[in-house]
């Protein structure tokens, strides 16, 4: 199991939360519809744990956006929802304005958009705030079982995760699911390191 100070955990908490309000804003500025974005939930965790608390939690597929980043950490982030929960947020994002025939299409399309941002707007303000030069891929839209969806962490030996529990609030709906973030071997080391240097109490409440 992967260590972690309290300390380290609230500063992640905090970075967290202020990628996540930045993310609700752009949204907000993007859709017709007014949007509200938590993350009240944050677990640091092994991969065989991170698959044994997925599975517990999603019996059905799922459906996300994949975005892989480099640089001087290596890893890769996943926001997912089982298959109905993103059905739900793309149709109150969309209200419905496509032929029924369009529908996997504009889900797609609506997750990735969604997820690109949102997956921008947290790890945009991790690297700007500990000062990390990162490259990232175009978002990857992803349906399937936990095991596949999961399956390329062994591809990029990842033995670390952050598992982020998130609700989006939109048309009075309440949506849940998850933003993971894995770490290759080493990386979180090394991420840990650059929290050491990173004080909450000099960053102002912006």
């Amino acid at each position: 199991m992967t260590s972690i100070g309290r300390l380290e955990k609230q500063n992640i908490q905090t970075l967290i939360d202020s990628g996540v309000r930045q993310g609700a804003e752009v949204l907000n500025a993007m859709l017709n519809s007014p949007i509200k974005l938590e993350a009240p939930v944050l677990s640091v965790v092994g991969i065989e744990e991170l698959k044994e608390q997925l599975k517990a939690e999603y019996r059905e597929s799922l459906a996300g956006v994949r975005m892989s980043y480099a640089g001087e950490l290596i890893g890769e982030v996943e926001l997912i929802f089982n298959t109905a929960e993103a059905a739900r947020l793309a149709s109150a994002i969309t209200q419905d304005l496509v032929p029924e025939t369009d529908l996997d299409a504009l889900q797609a399309a609506t997750i990735s958009e969604v997820g690109n941002v949102v997956i921008n707007a947290i790890i945009g303000t991790m690297s700007n705030s500990l000062g990390l030069h990162l490259n990232f891929s175009v978002p990857q839209y992803m349906e399937g079982e936990i095991d596949s969806l999961l399956r390329r962490t062994e591809e990029i030996r990842s033995t670390t995760a952050l598992l982020v529990k998130t609700r989006f609030f939109i048309n009075e709906l309440d949506i849940s699911g998850h933003i993971l973030l894995f770490f290759t071997l080493g990386a979180f080391d090394f991420f840990k390191s650059r929290l050491k240097d990173y004080n909450t109490a000099d960053q102002g409440t912006s």
